[in-house]
C-alpha cells in the first residue's frame, strides 16, 4: 500500500515557479512537470530507497533531466514533500520548513 503525498505550500509554489520558468525560457514547462510528477511517483513506490539528506528522516530524490531535488519526509500516514528545490539554491531555504 502506498502512502498519500502531501506538498508543503512552499513546495507547491516552487514547482509552479519552475514549470513557469522553464515554459517561458525554453518551452519545457510540460517536460519539467512530468519530471517532477515522475520523481514523486518513484518516491511513493519506494520512499526508503532515497538517501537521507538532513536530520534523521529528511530524504531527497533528484530529478533525472532537470537540476531539482524533491525533499521529503516519511510520516506515519503520508509522504510530506518539503521542497521542490533547485539544486544550486541554498538549502537553508527548505531546512526552515522542517518541524
Amino acid at each position: 500500500m502506498s502512502l498519500p503525498v502531501i506538498l508543503h505550500e512552499a513546495a507547491e509554489l516552487e514547482a509552479a515557479e519552475a514549470i513557469t520558468w522553464y515554459e517561458n525560457e525554453a518551452g519545457l514547462g510540460a517536460a519539467i512537470r512530468e519530471e517532477i510528477e515522475a520523481t514523486i511517483e518513484k518516491i511513493v513506490q519506494l520512499p526508503l530507497a532515497f538517501p537521507i539528506v538532513y536530520a534523521a528522516n529528511v530524504r531527497g530524490a533528484q530529478t533525472h533531466r532537470f537540476p531539482y531535488s524533491i525533499i521529503f519526509t516519511i510520516e506515519e500516514n503520508d509522504i510530506f514533500v518539503v521542497a521542490v528545490f533547485h539544486t544550486s539554491r541554498n538549502p537553508l531555504v527548505w531546512k526552515g520548513r522542517i518541524d
